[in-house]
């Protein structure tokens, strides 16, 4: 994984670095076929040769990898990256030969077509650099590149950071401010040596949610211990790296790893749970299937829609405020399944075994989780995922985050149409706290294991256990 010269990873370098990968790879593919045409006057490349390309696009990416060419503090040094480019690719090549010759099949290759094969590839790895390393450069001059740090914390510690940081003179990082330990009720926004103040943890949660900041140093003396843990417990519910920077280790943290910027020393508390590619492939997951299930579910949905104008009045769908990812607001889209002409009672009270309130097709609807069919307008708008912990209405958010600590920590990853603690039936009706607190258990080792193959396996398992459950009434 890619990764600055401050040590903090931003989506775009990985990606970026992910696409230098690919576009290695189709370079020595291109130049295969190439200098195959140059020397053959067609491109039906034999298999022999066929095979050794492939063969070299994989050792390629590899040995590039291993050489560290996709750093971008390498590509910003044209002569260090040139060097480990033609290394990288010299190291490769040697091996084809030596592959060749273990095989016995070097003399079915023409000399003339892996001279211009490694001329060709060399030629375009760097073309391909120059033009990535202008990107990088413009990229950096508009601040794209640049990772929004926020500090928590203003006195001689975190000051020293944020000397230390900006002494580095990289345009990749960039401390936004500077946030008060404490919520002030008069403010705190004002300028002190290195930086500004903006305001307390509320405003710094705020502009986290806003993409303002995009990580989060804490960096207080372990003498404040019981606001420290304070803080750790509110930035727990956002989707952002938090790091400590130490001035003690006594403290007992929940440490994932740690990461060494500029001289400081940081320990990353909490880890975004997907970045990088895993992000891309979680989006593309919810791109690719939620049309298709749109598709698959739409004579059925026109059904429902029927049977509920048939069995009450009111209308087919109503909208549920619930919290998403790092905490926002959204509107859950649902099909109606109680009375729209009852009374409205205070609070979010649980559906239980015979409600009254309840319709007879929507006892069906909920038994069947049929009714969570119009959340996929919610997964195609981005406000929802295919797979993520469920949304919670908001009075029940409110009640069991005050009893549960990591119940607000479902919310670093988009609430899901399907879970894994639907898919290990628990789900419906919730009688004690103990209850939810297995629920949120769930949730969480979901959070923390997230891969695509571990959402395709919820998707799959929905269709046999996920819809139909005796708690769901």
């Amino acid at each position: 994984m890619a990764r600055n010269s401050a040590g903090f990873i931003k989506d775009s370098e990985t990606v970026l670095s992910g696409l230098l990968r690919a576009g290695d790879a189709i370079a020595v593919g291109i130049a295969s076929v190439l200098a195959y045409a140059l020397r053959a006057g067609n491109i039906d490349l034999p298999g022999t040769y066929l095979s050794a390309t492939l063969l070299g696009m994989l050792l390629t990416a590899n040995y590039m990898h291993f050489a560290k060419a996709y750093r971008l503090a390498s590509l910003r040094r044209q002569a260090v990256e040139v060097a480990k480019v033609v290394g990288a690719w010299v190291a490769a090549f040697a091996t084809l030969i030596l592959v060749s010759v273990l095989t016995n099949t070097a003399d079915l290759f023409a000399r003339a077509w892996l001279m211009l094969w490694f001329s060709f590839s060399l030629g375009g790895f760097l073309l391909l650099r120059a033009v990535a390393t202008l990107q990088i450069d413009r990229w950096l001059a508009s601040g794209r590149l640049a990772l929004k740090v926020g500090i928590v914390g203003h006195g001689e510690l975190a000051r020293q950071v944020a000397r230390q940081l900006r002494q580095m003179g990289d345009q990749t990082l960039r401390v936004v401010a500077f946030y008060d330990s404490e919520d002030r009720p008069e403010g705190v926004d004002r300028e002190i040596e290195h930086g500004r103040i903006r305001g307390g943890i509320a405003r710094l949660m705020e502009d986290v949610q806003r993409g303002d900041v995009e990580e989060v140093i804490v960096a207080m003396p372990w003498s404040l211990e019981k606001r420290i843990r304070e803080i750790l417990k509110s930035l727990a519910t956002l989707s952002i790296n938090v790091r400590i920077c130490p001035d003690v280790f006594t403290l007992f943290l929940p440490m994932r790893s740690m990461t060494s910027v500029a001289g400081v020393s940081f320990l990353d508390v909490f880890v975004r749970p997907i970045s990088g590619w895993d992000l891309v492939l979680k989006n593309l997951e919810d791109r690719i299937l939620a049309p298709i299930f749109c598709i698959i579910f739409f004579i059925p949905c026109l059904l429902i829609a029927f049977a509920i104008k048939v069995d009450s009045r009111g209308p087919v769908l109503f909208k549920q405020p619930r919290f998403g990812f790092n905490n926002n607001p959204i509107n859950v889209l649902k099909f109606r399944t109680m009375y729209a002409d009852r009374p409205e009672e205070a609070g979010v009270p649980q559906a239980t075994r015979n409600d009254p309130r309840i319709t007879r097709v929507g006892r069906f609807l909920r038994r069947s989780s049929l009714d969570e069919l119009p959340q996929l307008w919610n997964v195609l708008m981005g406000e929802m995922s295919l797979v993520g912990p469920r949304p919670h209405a908001v009075d029940h958010n409110y009640k069991y985050a005050a009893m549960i600590d990591e119940y607000l920590g479902r919310h670093r990853m988009k609430p899901g149409m399907t879970g894994w603690a639907q898919v290990n039936g628990l789900r419906g009706e919730i009688n004690t706290v103990e209850q939810m607190r297995a629920r949120v258990q769930y949730d969480l080792a979901y959070i923390d294991n997230w891969s695509l193959i571990f959402d395709l396996r919820i998707l799959f398992l929905t269709l046999f256990v996920g819809f139909v459950n005796r708690r769901a009434y």
